[in-house]
């Protein structure tokens, strides 16, 4: 369902895009600004709002924040930074009756290149490559802690009307974890688990 809904809104991002490019631009009282090259941002911040509606593989929803730094280095080209915070007491079980803290990091950087030679507009492509550290502490029963990484390569697009912008993208590729159980009776367990991945975003952002 939550993989459903997201497909459905990027399809709507890309629709609402393309009908803004053919039915308004035609207008000239309705056209919408279109990008400058006099225009040079010192670097973009893109808010994910749809991180805070879809948590991926759990099935209660935790706090999760991400956000994009994008910092253009040339003309059609931009460094990205994007962190990813999730945190908050999740329940799980098939009555829900058992609670745990979960605390998960994730820092990934990417270098955003641009069909048309101009930053934070158009369509785009970015190989991604991201590592992070989380912890899951039930209580009374044990106490998880994992490194995971993850690799993946994103096609999206992009609209700018002057400073602010929105996009969407989507992303697949490979994903590994270890995670280190140990137990109230101080007994180790490692897991690895590996695997493809989808990603699917979709952003507002304002240049600065």
């Amino acid at each position: 369902m939550k993989k459903t809904l997201s497909i459905l809104l990027l399809t709507f991002v890309f629709a609402s895009a393309q009908f803004i490019d053919g039915g308004l631009a035609g207008d000239n009282e309705m056209a919408i600004p279109q990008p400058s090259s006099e225009f040079n941002p010192s670097f973009i911040l893109h808010l994910h709002p749809l991180s805070l509606l879809v948590s991926p593989g759990l099935p209660t929803y935790p706090v999760q924040l991400v956000t994009t730094l994008e910092f253009p280095v040339t003309a059609g080209g931009s460094l990205v930074i994007q962190p990813d915070l999730q945190f908050g007491n999740v329940k799980f079980g098939l009555n829900s009756s058992s609670k745990a803290n979960l605390f998960d990091i994730l820092v990934g950087g990417a270098y955003r290149l641009y069909f048309n030679g101009e930053v934070n507009y158009g369509f785009y492509v970015q190989p991604y490559v991201g590592v992070g550290f989380g912890s899951l502490d039930v209580k009374d029963v044990d106490s998880d802690k994992g490194v995971h990484a993850r690799a993946l390569a994103f096609f999206g697009r992009k609209r700018q009307w002057k400073r602010l912008s929105l996009g969407a993208d989507i992303g697949a590729g490979y994903a590994s974890t270890t995670i280190k159980v140990t137990s109230e009776e101080n007994s180790t367990l490692y897991q690895r688990t590996a695997g493809f991945v989808l990603d699917i975003n979709i952003t507002m952002g304002y240049a600065f």
